[in-house]
């Protein structure tokens, strides 16, 4: 039996023709009451209930998307970022918060300069004691020479390296520091202070002075360079 309502459609784009339903009854009139027309329409009732069936599979299939779409979606404030990067964030978590990681940084980057400040100069001391240098001489005129201690543990021998090439420490502070030589030097000026009671020791005919006049004869002789 045959519905008494269907939607009719078109042959040309599958829309009921008129945007409306018409009765069965009108649709056999206008084909003509005969067993071919109640064949056709069946066909056409066929038609229409296979495109509502497509219909209603691609609106499920539209709606399981944008379910699917939305439980895909970040929550509001999220950041979204690669598989990868994600765990390195959370190892980065596991290191504190960021303020007290740049706290850590700053400190290991102080220690560090510390630590090359306390390595320099402990290079800078063993060179001067090597050379026979006053150390804190040594280190002012040093200033950024890098100064490295070479030869063997028996022979050291402190060397200085500056503009690509290797020169012994005696050999560069001889060729740029003439100038602080008698500063630079342990004892002041390399040149001995004369015995001044000599003459007296060797034939006895010098007077001797005394022990008073001997130091301020020594003091006169030093103020002299």
């Amino acid at each position: 039996m045959l519905l008494n309502f269907l939607p009719f459609y078109s042959d040309d784009d599958g829309q009921p023709e008129g945007g409306s339903d018409v009765r069965a009854s009108d649709v056999l009139q206008r084909f003509g009451n005969t067993a071919e027309s109640a064949l056709r329409l069946a066909e056409k009732l066929a038609e229409a209930e296979n495109a509502n069936y497509k219909l209603r599979e691609k609106n499920r299939t539209l709606r399981q998307e944008r379910d699917d779409a939305r439980g895909k979606v970040p929550a509001e404030g999220a950041v979204v970022v690669p598989q990868e990067d994600a765990a390195l964030l959370e190892t980065y978590r596991a290191f504190g918060a960021p303020a007290l990681l740049q706290t850590a940084l700053d400190t290991k980057s102080t220690a560090e300069q510390e630590l090359s400040t306390l390595k320099r100069e402990k290079t800078e001391r063993r060179a001067a004691e090597i050379a026979g240098f006053e150390p804190v001489v040594l280190s002012t005129l040093a200033k950024d020479l890098d100064i490295q201690i070479k030869g063997t543990p028996d022979k050291p021998l402190p060397v200085v390296l500056a503009d690509g090439q290797e020169t012994a420490l005696e050999d560069y502070a001889r060729a740029h520091w003439t100038k602080f030589d008698a500063s630079l030097r342990v004892h002041g000026s390399s040149q001995a202070a004369p015995d001044i009671n000599a003459g007296a020791r060797g034939n006895g005919t010098a007077p001797l002075i005394t022990d008073e006049e001997r130091l301020a004869a020594a003091r006169r002789y030093s103020a002299t360079f």
